[in-house]
């Protein structure tokens, strides 16, 4: 009789088991939520997901014309394992777009946010997605939870070849799930719609916005939430399924034998005015200068520029020199003599100094990061960025050939026979104070005399 119930009983345990497990692979969809989730109500309100594409350049850069494509890969449906490849009954979901017209704007209604930030001289431009399922005539099978990969293909935006350019794409990967639930209709049919949609990044392709992530985690899918009060931006947000983009380029002709200042990304030019002694050519005379180029913080690797010092002819190079992103380096002008940067990435940041000459007053004028002139005394060093002339800076290089920074000395009066000009006032004031001593003292004596 024990037998015949422990039987039993062994039988039932195991209906429930099978039940209970029938049951969970039957109705996926309708346990709870998962984190980090987008959520619908019916087919009329789905669950609402986007991508974010994060386009990094430098400031200054005029932002390319561009068309982003994402993929949809099928991978299962209820996390079970399919071989060789996914569910037939899986449906094609079409690539994903964001379009970059090259005029983009912060734009609230258009899901634009334009950020420019010039301590690293790096301008973001972020754009998101129209959504992925909502509108696409996606056909679903049956009720369960569907699994996607989504990637970006390493395309879209169009080197020219006219200048020097370099994109980076991300590799970064997402794991998506769309959790679709079956209506049941009047007429007897189904409407199947999607309920929930989370989204976890890859355990090893990880987008460059998650730095030192270890990946596998959830993110939040939906769009971005934008608060406008007044007409004014207070809030924005963005889905986090976030894929980084790079784009920088260089102006300038490149390397060329000899250089063409006409096509230079910028020169450095050195003039020497005022009156020098007979004895002394203002072309002999050495301007020591100190610089620094750094490039933007788009790409982390240090670049290598090359520059030039033209003498006056135009032609005939005096010296080469590889300038290294981010450190100093010295140079010597003359008057009449160049210093050209035959290619400068757009928005690397510029510094120049000239060392202190006691003879000379200096001066620059410069026409990128604004147009002035700016005035120095003699005997002290004078260049920018300099808080004590407010230009400050930063001062980084545009987009378009021809920028410059015009260095004037100007000999502080001296004469052909050596006598400094600027000493003439003095001069004449002491031989009026003399000649007036002079006669005082001619005029007191002719009285003694009397």
């Amino acid at each position: 009789m024990n037998k015949v119930k422990t039987s039993k009983q062994k039988l039932v345990t195991s209906l429930v088991v099978v039940m209970i497990m029938l049951m969970s692979m039957a109705v996926p969809a309708l346990a709870g939520p998962p984190p980090q989730v987008s959520g619908g109500t019916g087919p009329d309100d789905q669950a609402q997901s986007a991508l974010t594409k994060r386009f990094l350049m430098p400031v200054g850069l005029t932002i390319p014309a561009a068309t982003f494509t994402f993929t949809f890969e099928p991978l299962t449906i209820d996390g079970e394992d399919y071989e060789p490849g996914p569910p037939s009954n899986m449906p094609s979901i079409p690539n994903a777009t964001i379009v970059y017209t090259g005029t983009e704007v912060t734009n609230a209604t258009s899901k634009v946010l334009v950020e420019e930030n010039e301590e690293t001289g790096v301008k973001t431009v972020t754009k998101e997605s129209a959504d992925l399922i909502i509108g696409r005539n996606i056909q679903w099978q049956s009720a369960g939870v569907y699994v996607y990969e989504i990637a970006e293909t390493a395309s879209g935006i169009p080197l020219t070849g006219a200048t020097k350019e370099e994109t980076y794409y991300s590799t970064g990967r997402y794991l998506i799930e769309f959790w679709v639930e079956e209506q049941k209709n009047p007429d007897n049919t189904s409407t199947f719609w999607v309920k929930y949609i989370s989204a976890t990044i890859h355990p090893t392709l990880i987008d460059v916005y998650y730095p030192g992530d270890q990946g596998g985690h959830k993110v939040d899918p939906t769009p971005g939430k934008w608060v406008v009060e007044d007409g004014v931006i207070v809030e924005s947000g963005f889905s986090e399924l976030i894929f980084t983009n790079k784009y920088w380029k260089s102006d300038g002709s490149g390397p060329t034998d000899p250089p063409d200042p006409d096509n230079a990304a910028l020169i450095l030019s050195k003039t020497v005015d005022g009156n020098h002694p007979d004895n002394e050519d203002r072309t002999t005379v050495n301007f020591n200068f100190t610089g620094k180029v750094t490039q933007p913080e788009v790409f982390e690797d240090a670049r290598d520029f090359s520059a030039y010092v033209l003498a006056p002819d135009g032609t005939t190079v005096k010296q080469n020199l590889t300038v290294k992103s981010g450190e100093g380096f010295t140079v010597i002008l003359r008057h009449g003599e160049r210093l050209v940067f035959t290619d400068l990435i757009v928005g690397s940041k510029v510094e120049f100094e000239e060392a202190a000459h006691g003879d000379y007053k200096p001066k620059y004028v410069r026409n990128f990061a604004g147009i002035e002139e700016y005035p120095g005394t003699a005997g002290e060093p004078w260049g920018f960025p300099r808080a004590s002339s407010d230009d400050e800076g930063p001062h980084r290089i545009p987009q378009g050939k021809g920028s410059k920074a015009d260095f004037t000395n100007t000999r502080t009066g001296a004469t052909p026979t050596g006598l400094d000009v600027d000493d003439l006032p003095y001069i004449m004031l002491l031989g009026l104070a003399l000649a007036g001593f002079i006669g005082f003292a001619v005029i007191k004596t002719r009285r003694r005399v009397n």
